[in-house]
């Protein structure tokens, strides 16, 4: 408490005055939290004085909230462009971030718990933004934006806000107050984490454990897995000395939604912790989870079944995630697929949408398709659609990276009929009714971004996101997205070389 009271004073985050009149007063609590290591023991002890932010009133006490993160598929693609081109990469973790930010609006708070009181009558107005303010997000935000663009000209990326490129390659992402930077020159690392330093208060060193993503390195080899994570789901939900199954769902399992909720189950929070698993890096469990995640207003023990079959699952391939080799150089391709009138219950089918980069996979996603589709090619185009739109989107963000893709993104697509539709305006009767949204993949075809080509339907990478698949297929489904066991043995990042084609200038 003591610490986090001069951290506050040492920031200039307030300064005591007598309470003004017609002002609402805000109260602050103490937080207290153990932070633990990856192995499970403990770090330290940590104290955090927070507002009561619920509190306040939207156009007196606040305006604007919102503040960017960085996407997971924006950090899987940097972590794989730095894995190819065996660039550096650092992690730093920004010392009390929110209490950087100022303030526009005039808030003041009770003097809190430990603070010391000079006189009756007085309070604190706050100067920058304090933890739990509705504000404070933004505030930061604005604060790290304004630095990083005034010392080293980084610029935001319009595909990614949290992302900051320079004009030699440095690349920032950023989470809130944890950043990664990766760079060929590790000089120009230096003079960011230096110049940082002058300002915030940081830690650094080389990537261990990033938004939830445990990232190691060896031989140039960089692999992110959730290993901890899974491990500590196990033990929450009483799974832990479970036997394990081969598959993450029974095929040919059909749910119903229930008549009434089991409250007594918790399934949603279980739903929500597979939900954040399959995000970051377990791609071979997102239809499972996809499906599950359509019941949590209407579930019963058939559904809960189901989802600890999940838990099940993981127990076997805890060590399974996703590895990023150097040196590859496979341009941008993506797979759609789709699964038509699947969902039993509503009759909608499943798209599914896989890119990858130097053969590993960085994007994908499983989701129930937002309308009826009244055949399989319109399945299928709606799909292709979708990956189109991300294909898009990752292009524009390699390009502002400085790796363009001088080539259009090939797109394999298991429906000939569906390839028909996208280069040509084929089939108009039968087509006319499909909304003018999901034509975007033939206009990005017809600009030179994406070609379409045909793929097998046993080849198709993206089949793994639209159905339960059994053992055989499954594993060979995980192994071409390149789902493997990841080592947990880390490189030191200061004694890497890289190929005098990838040295560029320090910055200025």
């Amino acid at each position: 408490m003591e610490e986090e009271i001069a951290s506050q004073e040492a920031n200039n985050t307030w300064e005591v005055v007598d309470r003004p009149e017609g002002y609402k007063l805000l109260d602050t609590r103490w937080v207290f939290k153990i932070k633990q290591n990856p192995d499970g023991t403990v770090d330290r002890y940590k104290a955090r004085l927070v507002i009561r932010g619920y509190r306040q009133q939207e156009g007196v006490d606040y305006y604007e909230t919102f503040a960017p993160v960085c996407r997971y598929e924006s950090i899987r693609l940097l972590l794989n462009l730095a894995a190819a081109n065996r660039m550096r990469i650092v992690q730093f973790d920004v010392k009390t971030a929110f209490l950087h930010g100022t303030l526009r609006e005039n808030i003041f708070t009770k003097i809190p718990e430990g603070y010391p009181v000079q006189g009756s009558g007085q309070v604190l107005r706050l100067i920058k933004s304090i933890y739990g303010l509705k504000q404070a997000p933004r505030c930061w935000s604005e604060k790290f934006t304004k630095f990083l663009y005034e010392t080293f000209h980084m610029e935001k990326s319009q595909y990614d806000p949290s992302g900051y490129a320079a004009s030699s390659f440095v690349v920032l992402a950023l989470y809130v107050d944890d950043g990664l930077i990766i760079s060929p020159d590790y000089r120009a690392i230096q003079r960011i984490l230096e110049e940082m330093k002058g300002v915030f208060e940081i830690t650094e060193g080389p990537p261990t454990r990033y938004v939830g993503l445990e990232i190691s390195q060896e031989s140039g080899i960089i692999g992110i897995s959730q290993c901890h994570f899974i491990k500590t789901l196990l033990e929450k939900f009483n799974m832990e000395n479970c036997s394990s199954t081969s598959v993450p769902m029974q095929p040919y399992e059909d749910l119903v939604p229930a008549k009434e909720s089991n409250e007594k189950l918790p399934y949603r929070q279980l739903i929500g912790a597979l939900l954040f698993l399959a995000k970051c890096s377990r791609p071979d469990i997102s239809f499972a989870v996809s499906k599950l995640s359509q019941f949590v207003t209407c579930y019963d023990e058939t559904h809960w079944k189901a989802a600890k079959t999940i838990l099940r699952y993981l127990k076997g391939t805890s060590h399974l995630g996703i590895s990023y080799h150097p040196g590859m150089k496979s341009p941008l391709k993506g797979f759609s697929d789709s699964d038509y009138a699947g969902d039993k219950n509503h009759r909608r089918s499943t798209s599914g949408v896989v890119v990858m980069l130097n053969d590993s996979i960085i994007s994908w996603t499983s989701q129930k398709q937002s309308c009826v589709a009244l055949s399989t090619t319109e399945a299928e185009y709606v799909a292709a659609s979708a990956a189109a739109r991300e294909i898009i989107g990752l292009r524009n963000f390699m390009e502002e990276l400085g790796f363009p893709q001088r080539e259009p993104t090939c797109l394999w697509i298991d429906n000939q009929s569906a390839i028909r539709l996208v280069k040509n305006p084929e089939m108009h009767p039968k087509t006319k009714h499909i909304d003018v949204r999901f034509h975007y993949i033939r206009e990005q075809v017809e600009e030179g971004e994406i070609i379409v080509d045909y793929i097998p339907s046993e080849e198709q990478r993206a089949d793994i996101l639209t159905k339960c698949l059994l053992k055989g297929k499954l594993e060979t489904n995980r192994d071409r997205l390149g789902i493997s066991p990841v080592t947990r043995t880390r490189a030191l990042y200061n004694r890497v070389t890289f190929p005098k084609t990838l040295m560029m200038l320090s910055l200025r």
